[in-house]
């Protein structure tokens, strides 16, 4: 449980955990997502895939729970676009025709 129970607690770092775009998923941040989803975290950010996508909140295991959290996915940010590889369940939106920011 988080020190300052309330708080949102975030977490950054580059490659995404969980993603439906050219980079799949990447299960060596399944360890980081326990470790945050047992502190209560509500908020991932991570770049790599250059696209965008928001997931519904999810737990380590990807299933979607109203306890999880929601991962973004922004990189968008001024190199070449790539496909998707097919969206993932539990994607709640993904653009990869735009460069842009977090939205």
């Amino acid at each position: 449980m988080p020190q300052h129970p309330g708080a949102g607690v975030l977490a950054f770092w580059h490659e995404p955990r969980f993603n439906s775009g050219f980079h799949d998923n990447n299960v060596a941040y399944t360890a980081f997502w326990q470790d945050l989803f047992a502190a209560c975290a509500t908020l991932v950010l991570n770049g790599h895939a250059h696209g965008y996508e928001r997931f519904v909140p999810q737990d380590p295991a990807g299933v979607a729970t109203s306890s999880g959290m929601r991962e973004f996915v922004v990189g968008t940010g001024g190199k070449k676009l790539t496909r998707p590889d097919g969206l993932l369940s539990n994607s709640e939106a993904f653009n990869n025709s735009s460069f842009g920011i977090l939205n």
